[in-house]
C-alpha cells in the first residue's frame, strides 16, 4: 500500500494539473505546443497542414491574442504556398507575443513575406518591419537571411557577404552553414 501512494499521487495529479492549466487559460497553450510537435513529425503533407491550421483555427477563436497559434498558422500557410494569408497571420501574431526575441523571430518571418509579396523588393513596408525586428534583436537570423538575400539580387556582393557570415558566425547546423558557405562562396565569385 505504501508503494500504491506516489502512483496514485502522480495519476491523480496528472487531470488535477489539466483541470488547472484549462483553469488557469494555459490549456490553448499546451494544444499549440502539442500540434507543434506534431507538425515536425508531419513534414510538408498538405492534408496534415491543413488539418492543423483548423485545429489552430480552433484555439484562435477561443483565444484570438495566442500569439503562438497565429504564428504557427501563418507558418503552415507558408508551408501551403499562401504567402499572403500567411503575412496576415505573422502580422496579428507579432501584435501579441510579447517577448522581445520571440517577436524578432515572428517580424523577420513577416518581412520575408512581405519582401516575397513585393516581388522581391525593398519596399518602405518591408524596411519598416526590418527595422522593428533590428530594434528587438539586431542578429535576428530571418533579418540577415533576407537583408543578405536582397544585397546578392541586387548585386552588392559584399554587403550580402557580411550577412551571411554574421549568420554563419551564429553557429547554424551543419547543413545551414554548409548551405551559407556555399552562398558565400558564390558572391566571392561574383566580386571576382
Amino acid at each position: 500500500p505504501a508503494k500504491l501512494i506516489p502512483v496514485a499521487a502522480v495519476v491523480l495529479a496528472l487531470p488535477l494539473s489539466y483541470f488547472l492549466y484549462d483553469l488557469w487559460g494555459f490549456r490553448d497553450d499546451l494544444a499549440v505546443a502539442e500540434i507543434f510537435e506534431r507538425s515536425r513529425a508531419a513534414g510538408d503533407n498538405p492534408e496534415v497542414i491543413r488539418d492543423q491550421i483548423f485545429e489552430l483555427g480552433a484555439v484562435v477563436e477561443r483565444d484570438p491574442e495566442n500569439g503562438w497559434a497565429l504564428y504557427f498558422i501563418a507558418r503552415h500557410l507558408v508551408t501551403l504556398g499562401q504567402m499572403p494569408e500567411a503575412a496576415l497571420f505573422f502580422e496579428r501574431a507579432a501584435r501579441f507575443i510579447e517577448n522581445p526575441a520571440d517577436q524578432a523571430v515572428v517580424l523577420g518571418q513577416y518581412a520575408q513575406a512581405k519582401y516575397i509579396l513585393a516581388d522581391q523588393q525593398m519596399t518602405e513596408d518591408v524596411s519598416a518591419i526590418i527595422a522593428q525586428a533590428q530594434r528587438l534583436n539586431p542578429n535576428e537570423p530571418a533579418i540577415l537571411q533576407l537583408l543578405g538575400a536582397d544585397a546578392f539580387i541586387n548585386q552588392d556582393f559584399q554587403a550580402a557577404i557580411t550577412y551571411w557570415q554574421r549568420l554563419l558566425n551564429m553557429g547554424p547546423d551543419a547543413e545551414d552553414a554548409a548551405f551559407l558557405q556555399s552562398v558565400i562562396n558564390q558572391a566571392q565569385q561574383m566580386l571576382g
